[in-house]
């Protein structure tokens, strides 16, 4: 009994997608029902009231938008700030700062330095202890060949070196 209850239950999913939200209205608006709906698209019969209740009313089936502080930088401003890392590996991170604000002017409004610092953590660009550089994260070294057990192994001795014996 409790097996069946275990495979009953739905996992939990992510929002959907603009294509699916747009694939229940035209059900809906082809006279389907909600439970017909629910049957072709797979989503709860929930979410399919939901999608259908808010084009109904809205006229729109965008999700509402989120609480908490909009992000600072855009997508665009993020791969701006990479390609001025990119063509200037080593300079400073005020430096880097003056070309963005020059580049990207005020569409972002002010960007504080410690701000572009994050992004670019983010992005995968680390600075090193002196704040100089901009550079990558280093690959880590490739491990030694399994078997090898001495630090710094000898290379074999060929013929010509190997002493003489009289």
């Amino acid at each position: 009994r409790e097996r069946e209850r275990e495979r009953t239950t739905m996992p939990k999913r992510c929002e959907l997608s603009g294509f699916e939200r747009g694939r229940i209205v035209g059900l809906h608006k082809c006279s389907k029902s909600l439970r017909q709906i629910t049957a072709v698209t797979g989503h709860p019969k929930s979410t399919v009231r939901e999608v259908v209740h808010r084009f109904m009313s809205d006229g729109t089936t965008a999700p509402k938008p989120r609480s908490g502080r909009p992000k600072k930088l855009s997508e665009g401003d993020r791969r701006a700030l990479v390609g001025i890392v990119r063509r200037r590996r080593k300079a400073t991170l005020r430096e880097i700062h003056d070309a963005f604000t020059r580049t990207v002017g005020g569409r972002s409004g002010a960007v504080s330095a410690k701000t572009l610092k994050r992004a670019l953590h983010e992005s995968g660009y680390y600075f090193d202890r002196s704040g100089v550089s901009a550079e990558s994260s280093p690959e880590p070294p490739p491990p030694p060949p399994s078997g090898s057990t001495e630090k710094d192994p000898q290379p074999p001795a060929s013929e010509d070196t190997k002493p003489q014996t009289n």
